[in-house]
């Protein structure tokens, strides 16, 4: 998110969480037109007032679009359920890590298959699909999943260290 408001020259404010807010209420891009809360809009807001960071057509904003969706519907909360019980979020429960660990790596096999001959997720510029993906990858890379395992998502990998990087 900041680093899309970054490249477009937006400032996104952080609010103090001890506010007791909501997770999507934390984040906040204040226009003139009013104030976005949530990440997915900020990000696409940002994205759209931007020549390239939304893709190059009306497919590859779809395209953009679907990766965002996917990234929020699909990755994150399998990664949240891997994530949690390490930052004492919630207990742990080795079923429910086991099956959040299996759909971690399935999303990862999507993304390196994806990646294999693409230098990006949509077209051939970075998009706020490659921020959005790759900022919910940081945290399951840093904590729960080895450079070994990491290591059998080569194009993930590869992608990750160029966006990320």
């Amino acid at each position: 998110m900041l680093t899309a408001a970054a490249f477009v020259g937006k400032s996104v404010q952080h609010v103090d969480r001890s506010l007791n807010l909501t997770e999507s209420e934390c984040l906040k891009l204040v226009t003139p037109e009013g104030s976005l809360t949530q990440s997915n809009a900020i990000l696409r807001f940002l994205a759209r007032g931007s020549d390239s960071l939304y893709g190059s057509s009306v497919y590859e904003n779809a395209e953009v679009d679907n990766w965002l969706d996917w990234s929020a519907l699909d990755l994150e909360p399998a990664v949240c359920q891997v994530l949690f019980p390490i930052f004492g979020v919630s207990g742990f429960n080795a079923q429910m890590n086991e099956r959040a660990t299996n759909d971690c790596k399935k999303s990862f096999s999507q993304l390196n298959a994806r990646l294999e001959s693409r230098t990006f997720l949509v077209g051939s510029n970075l998009s706020v699909a490659d921020v959005a993906v790759a900022s919910a990858l940081v945290y399951p890379f840093r904590f729960c999943f080895d450079a070994a395992v990491r290591n059998t998502f080569p194009h993930l990998v590869r992608w990750f260290t160029h966006v990320a990087g």
